[in-house]
């Protein structure tokens, strides 16, 4: 009786810290996905604003 009482709380425990790993896995990959988004949103404007300048600075160049 003991030992089968020993191998349930194993198990249960093993499917517990399962299903805990696999929501962690879950929650991190959400937030790694949304860091990526922000990050190149971030990029994009980057660029497009350094292209802007850049633009506007061989525009004042070249009208002189």
């Amino acid at each position: 009786m003991h030992e089968y009482c020993k191998e349930d709380t194993v198990e249960f425990v093993a499917e517990r810290i399962e299903r805990l790993l696999a929501e962690t896995k879950a929650d991190i990959e959400a937030r790694i996905s949304a860091l990526e988004t922000r990050l190149t949103w971030r990029l994009c404007a980057f660029w497009i604003g350094r292209a802007a300048f850049f633009y506007g600075l061989v525009k004042v160049f070249l009208a002189e």
